[in-house]
């Protein structure tokens, strides 16, 4: 599934330039999908990402409103300034493909916001739960599948390596990790080792690695279960009633 890339008021020599390197570049084509904003609703979604001209006050006006209205567009500010404090992606002018390719990249990484039904952020009455996987369209699938499945609250997290959901587990509790096994760098089943070594946390691989010998190598990292991509609603489901049906059983033996 395609990224949806779009931009709010950048002027049109520039709107040229990202759609053209985008809908012609190897690297990009197929990963993300240029749609101009007339063009969304037709869709009927919004975009994953936004291009958003930051040396002109309608534009950011523009994207704080769109923020507002749906806090999960990751902007990427686009500059002719030579340096700025802003706090989100930033891409200076001249727009070539390598300042492009690494914008869309670093927009794309690992979201650290807790999302959907997270009032507690991880309380009693909710699952803490971390996605780890380097692909933002399966983070981002993640982030609005699971809070539909289930009637409690859900604190999500993510993280796009192996690397970063150790370093998270380090300092935050969870109770569900789903964790993806071909990434760059440590691997999901080294990572589990590792997070299995450190805390007392439900690891599900979430792959698309399906051969039996995979299956055999994620059980003997430690993972609580194995499921292949796409997965299934209903085993997803299962795993969260049951997740919140063992910390529900703790919290009582613990009182």
């Amino acid at each position: 599934m395609a990224i949806i890339v779009s931009h709010l008021g950048l002027p049109e020599r520039d709107v040229r330039v990202v759609k053209a390197f985008i809908d012609m570049s190897p690297s990009l084509k197929g990963k993300y999908q240029f749609v101009l904003p007339e063009q969304l609703s037709a869709l009927g979604q919004a975009a994953d990402v936004a291009f958003v001209n930051a040396d002109d006050a309608n534009s950011l006006a523009l994207w704080n409103r769109a923020h507002d209205a749906d806090s999960t567009i990751r902007p990427i500010m686009v500059t002719s300034e030579q340096t700025t404090a802003h706090p989100h992606t930033v891409i200076r002018r001249p727009l070539v493909l390598k300042r492009i390719e690494e914008a869309l990249e670093h927009a794309t990484a690992a979201e650290t916001h807790s999302v959907a039904r997270s009032a507690s952020n991880g309380g009693s009455n909710s699952l803490h739960i971390l996605v780890v996987d380097d692909s933002f369209s399966v983070r981002k699938y993640m982030e609005h599948k699971l809070p539909t499945l289930v009637t409690f609250n859900l604190a999500i997290e993510f993280a796009d390596s192996g690397e970063q959901a150790i370093e998270r587990v380090d300092n935050h509790a969870f109770d569900l990790m789903f964790l993806d096994v071909m990434m760059p760098g440590i691997d999901g089943y080294k990572a589990c080792k590792q997070i299995k070594a450190r805390k007392s946390v439900q690891v599900v691989m979430l792959t698309s690695k399906k051969s039996p010998f995979d299956k055999v190598r994620g059980a003997m990292s430690g993972c609580d279960d194995y499921i292949t991509k796409p997965p299934q609603d209903e085993k997803i489901k299962e795993i969260l009633e049951n997740c919140m049906g063992v910390k529900i059983e703790a919290k009582k033996k613990a009182v």
